[in-house]
């Protein structure tokens, strides 16, 4: 919650109980404050869930959330990061944090392998276009071979392109069908 801007983090469903969550805050520090055995423990897990889903929504990852279409899910789940806190802060909400915190483990799990998947599939197409580079000493056409080496310079500076409206997919094709383009010329 300590993340600014809220408006720009969190989903609208959270931010109408916004009012709720700072004073869940204002609870666990006065109990922090107290030195009571029960906020330490409630703080620790609050704290460590915080950290198990801090890979799935790092700031670092919202450019490949957004190109995924997943941009959406990651606000749902900070969302519901900060609604598990509140029940966590909440006397008597143990068993239902426990299931939230379930399903929100599970969520952040999936958004983390969907971002990792499409990291690596770019990555090896790169790898793909860096590997065929030496290929273009083959073609005997000085004219086309220099068109393909620089096609394949090109597209291999401009991947990941994570710009809004970007498709993942379509440059992957696009990796794919040069690479067969140079193929065919041998």
């Amino acid at each position: 919650l300590g993340a600014q801007p809220w408006a720009m983090r969190l989903p609208w469903t959270t931010l109408r109980r916004l009012d709720q969550l700072v004073l869940a805050v204002e609870r666990r520090l006065e109990a922090a404050g107290k030195g009571a055995a029960e906020a330490a423990r409630v703080e620790e897990r609050i704290l460590r869930l915080g950290g198990d889903c801090a890979a799935a929504l790092a700031p670092e990852d919202a450019r490949w959330q957004l190109a995924l279409g997943l941009a959406p899910e990651a606000r749902r789940l900070r969302g519901q990061l900060e609604e598990c806190a509140l029940a966590y802060a909440t006397p008597g909400a143990g068993a239902a944090a426990a299931r939230a915190e379930g399903e929100l483990r599970q969520a952040c799990d999936k958004l983390e392998r969907a971002v990792d998947a499409a990291r690596a599939r770019l990555d090896a197409a790169r790898r793909r276009l860096l590997e065929a580079r030496p290929l273009t000493g083959r073609i005997a056409d000085a004219t086309r071979r220099q068109r393909l080496e620089r096609d394949l310079d090109e597209l291999h500076r401009s991947l990941p392109d994570l710009t809004v409206g970007a498709d993942l997919a379509a440059q992957e094709r696009s990796a794919e069908a040069l690479i067969a383009r140079l193929r065919a010329m041998l």
